[in-house]
């Protein structure tokens, strides 16, 4: 019985780091894409 909740437990924090990851890469992309769009704006102006 034991072992069944460490085994859940143990899947409910590799459920929770792999959310955590996937959020971490979402706001490395927006940022990406922030600094893409900011950098065309600056090129837009200076032409």
């Amino acid at each position: 019985m034991r072992s069944l909740v460490k085994r859940i437990e143990r899947e409910r924090r590799r459920e929770i780091s792999r959310e955590i990851e996937r959020e971490k890469s979402l706001t490395r992309e927006r940022e990406k894409e922030r600094e893409e769009d900011q950098s065309k704006e600056r090129k837009g102006e200076i032409s």
